[in-house]
């Protein structure tokens, strides 16, 4: 849908749409359902006796939220139509006006609902209680990530070398000993002690200089609880909630790499109050995990919704709650909304300070609570027992929500192919549908494999001569060796951004395929060559050429990479190789 501009309700009981590229349409019904929208559905007197409604709202005048009530209650939607706020705040929010005739008496139902915006700001009431909404702070669009960029700082991070969170807080920590003994005593006590919000590049420098190797602490070991089969799952999300400068993100990405683990990183979302911390946490992360997709959230915990928190129903998500659980929000709302949004496999991560109050330290543990998760690890920390040295307190709870879908290898035995399912093509799939076990068709030209299959198996195609034009589908993840080998009639073949491993050489003897590749892990170069560019290795040639030089960026060749190329007369290989996989030529 295109962005609205601005809609009224018209006299014959239709709706006009302006959108913002100054079309029209004109419709029976608005795209979202509401007890009262914009400014303010009312009934009008025209035409004598005769009332009619009307309603309107203007994105551009009005606001650039409007408001929407439902089952009582105030929220507010973008141009889009799409609910940024949930409906929650009271009724009474929103102004009433009553009219009267000319004779002093109350016409009945002519009354105007509404909330009025000025200067991008509304007041709005919460269970009684008066709040002050501005535009900028809680109705940031998902799509647009926040990111600091042309900064002195971005500059020092574009050209670092290997970054960890030690080199990061090492910035902050040069910054901040070279000010004056009294700024620094200043900039600390403006922090106090961590809880408010940072909102100056000064504070958030002594915030990861006062704080940083504290919270590093209480991750790395919260990061070595988490269960082994999680670690080395293929690919997760991450949610980073009130993720300060992102370093619960950063800590898990040292913790990966320090601890040989290749987990790939698909997507990160970070939820921050305070936008100059959100567009440097961006930063952070950018340089940390270059190939994920990475989702800004610029809203207090009281305002997510649940476009904010929900994810890949397919792939586990890591969920970082570092110091904030004992913050002052609604805790029960905030876990329910996360509650009601999960999918799949969850692991959660919560690290904190512990106060020795019971009226603070139960709050983790009511969180954690809530979701009735599998704990795998809770443990409170007094001074001096994570480190000998530090008065450090700590609450760190591990707990998943879900289960890990077993890993699904591309073997296949006779057996299983014998009891498998074979469709009209005469390709054979598991009895669960995720695995493609053999195409037993060797007349078979075009196919289109099944969405929700997850696994392309060892030599599944393999010697499928007519066989032109395979479309594979987003729901893939492995592809087998020797899958489509020796297909020689191939064209066109293209890797959805889904597919996180590729066997030994899945198109040995392919001479004609023309190969694409929509993942960020895995290239296909000009000259025909599959790299996966996580690991640096060769996996396949598919092109054409006599000569082919390998990139400097490659540092191993895999098995049969090169195998029956029978065209290719010589190859270039960089120094940067140091490994030749078995018969890779």
């Amino acid at each position: 849908m295109k962005a609205c501009k601005e809609f009224y309700f018209n006299e014959d009981s239709t709706w006009t749409i302006v959108y913002q590229d100054e079309t029209k349409s004109f419709v029976k019904q608005l795209p979202i359902e509401f007890d009262y929208i914009g400014i303010s559905l009312f009934l009008c007197f025209v035409h004598g006796a005769e009332y009619v409604k009307s309603c309107h709202w203007s994105f551009v005048e009005d606001g650039a939220f409007c408001p929407i009530a439902q089952n009582n209650k105030w929220g507010f939607v973008n141009s889009l139509f799409q609910i940024v706020i949930e409906p929650n705040f009271d009724f009474e929010s929103g102004f009433k006006t009553t009219y009267f005739n000319s004779d002093g008496e109350l016409i009945p139902d002519y009354t105007t609902y509404g909330i009025c915006w000025k200067n991008g700001k509304c007041r709005v009431l919460l269970n009684g209680n008066e709040i002050v909404l501005k535009e900028k702070d809680y109705f940031r669009s998902n799509n647009d990530c926040l990111i600091e960029a042309n900064t002195n700082y971005a500059y020092k991070l574009k050209y670092m070398d290997n970054p960890t969170s030690d080199k990061v807080r090492n910035l902050s920590t040069k910054f901040y000993r070279e000010l004056p003994l009294a700024l620094q005593d200043e900039l600390f006590e403006a922090l106090n002690r961590g809880i408010d919000i940072l909102d100056s590049e000064p504070q958030m420098t002594a915030y990861l200089f006062a704080f940083g190797k504290m919270h590093q602490a209480k991750l790395n070991y919260a990061f070595d609880k988490l269960p082994k089969e999680f670690l080395e799952q293929p690919e997760i999300n991450i949610i980073d909630y009130g993720c300060g400068l992102a370093l619960g993100t950063m800590c898990y990405a040292d913790f990966l790499r320090e601890n040989g683990y290749a987990q790939n990183v698909k997507a990160i979302t970070l939820i921050e109050p305070s936008e100059i911390c959100l567009k440097r946490a961006a930063l952070h992360v950018s340089k940390f995990c270059p190939d994920a997709e990475i989702v800004t959230v610029n809203k207090e915990f009281d305002y997510l919704a649940d476009e904010d928190i929900a994810r890949d129903e397919d792939t586990p998500t890591l969920h970082i709650f570092s110091n904030v659980l004992d913050l002052d929000f609604d805790l029960g709302n905030f876990a329910q909304v996360i509650s009601d949004n999960i999918k799949g496999y969850n692991q959660f991560v919560c690290v904190g300070p512990y106060f020795n109050k019971p009226s603070v330290d139960h709050l983790m543990d009511d969180f954690a609570g809530f979701f009735e998760g599998k704990d795998s690890f809770n443990k409170i920390f007094d001074k001096y027992q994570l480190n000998p040295e530090k008065s450090w307190t700590a609450h760190i709870r591990c707990f998943s929500v879900g289960e890990l879908e077993e890993e699904l290898t591309t073997e296949v035995t006779n057996e299983e192919i014998e009891n498998g399912i074979k469709d009209e093509y005469g390709v054979v799939y598991s009895r669960d549908g995720k695995r493609l076990l053999e195409c037993r068709n060797s007349e078979l030209r075009e196919y289109t494999i099944k969405n929700g299959t997850r696994v392309i198996c060892d030599s599944a195609f393999s010697g499928c001569e007519s066989l032109q034009q395979i479309t594979i589908p987003n729901s893939v993840t492995s592809i087998g060796d020797d899958a489509f080998s020796w297909c020689e009639s191939l064209q066109q073949i293209t890797l959805p951004d889904s597919v996180t491993s590729i066997g030994s050489n899945p198109f040995g003897g392919c001479h004609k395929p023309t190969l694409k590749s929509k993942s960020s892990r895995f290239i296909v170069t000009e000259e025909g060559l599959l790299i996966d560019n996580q690991l640096d290795n060769i996996i396949s040639y598919v092109g054409k050429a006599q000569y082919v030089t390998i990139p400097d960026s490659v540092t191993s060749i895999g098995d049969e990479a090169f195998w029956e190329c029978e065209s290719l007369q010589q190859i270039t290989i960089p120094d940067s190789v140091t490994s030749i996989g078995n018969e890779a030529f």
